[in-house]
């Protein structure tokens, strides 16, 4: 990443002791987008400037003697937004670590920090359109399968190239294919369709959701990152022990589910992300009997 006009600079001081990374300068530009003055930047540690789940990140895989690789690395794993200003606003950035003159034996950097994500508004343009367009299949009332494979694919080419961040999760009743093979289609698909309604009500209005042919719910979250992939399959988990979907048997029993997620990143295809989340939960399933939620 060749330094470039519109590139912001920050000066760090690792100190391989204490185990910090401490900003000792910074240029007008990066100043202006943090909303932080030049002295406040002074007094935080770089950690203050990333999102929470990067203190357990650089604690566990910088190694405090590799020249700032792997502070670079970390930072840029999380495109879709690992840096956050003063008010609070995430930001995707691209970092590269450059030497810089060390005053006192520890190792200090110059991070050039590069903003490549969409503008809020630019991003709810595209998540609008997404939802404005929706197809629906009549007989479960979620995403027609065809057009959310169409859509997704344009949702990871707004990854691929507009910085667009978005997460995938499958959701799936354990001990379905008993409940089929015991009491038919007519009382499995009343089961069906009571999770897809439990569903419907967990997850957001912006995200897309379908019934792959494994009776598996596929789930298209825009704008979420993995960890708020997870919250909202949490809260299913919860709403349905608090709540229980009793499946069709003499003893009653609560139903409970399995759920994959993973963050969608470059290079993704619908296909592969449907196919991967799937057989892990199936072997998961096959292996324990499920009722787990994992990043796939």
């Amino acid at each position: 990443m060749a330094k470039r006009k519109g590139d912001m600079s920050v000066v760090v001081r690792q100190d391989n002791l204490k185990r910090q990374i401490t900003i000792q300068d910074s240029d007008a530009a990066f100043q202006e987008w943090s909303g932080y003055t030049a002295d406040e930047l002074k007094t935080m540690n770089l950690t203050d400037l990333l999102m929470d789940n990067f203190n357990a990140e650089i604690r566990d895989y910088v190694e405090f003697s590799d020249e700032g690789h792997d502070l670079a690395a970390v930072i840029n794993k999380h495109p879709e937004g690992g840096f956050r200003t003063k008010k609070g606003e995430k930001s995707g950035m691209s970092v590269r670590v450059l030497p810089a003159l060390s005053l006192d034996g520890q190792p200090y950097f110059e991070l050039v920090v590069r903003g490549h994500s969409l503008s809020k508004d630019d991003r709810e343009k595209i998540l609008k359109n997404l939802r404005d367009h929706i197809k629906i299949d009549p007989k479960t009332g979620l995403a027609d399968r065809t057009w959310f494979e169409k859509e997704a694919e344009v949702v990871i080419y707004s990854v691929d190239n507009d910085q667009l961040y978005a997460s995938f999760a499958m959701v799936a009743l354990d001990g379905l294919d008993q409940v089929i093979e015991k009491f038919g289609k007519e009382k499995s698909d009343a089961v069906i369709k009571e999770f897809i309604e439990r569903a419907k009500l967990t997850f957001r209005e912006e995200d897309i959701m379908t019934l792959s042919d494994n009776a598996m719910i596929a789930v298209l979250l825009q704008g979420a990152s993995e960890n708020e992939a997870h919250i909202p399959l949490t809260r299913l988990r919860l709403q349905l022990t608090q709540n229980p979907l009793v499946l069709p048997d003499a003893e009653g029993t609560h139903a409970t589910i399995t759920a994959a997620f993973t963050q969608i990143r470059k290079g993704a295809t619908i296909g592969k992300l449907i196919m991967n989340n799937e057989d892990a939960i199936l072997k998961l399933q096959k292996r324990d009997g499920g009722n787990r939620i994992f990043k796939a």
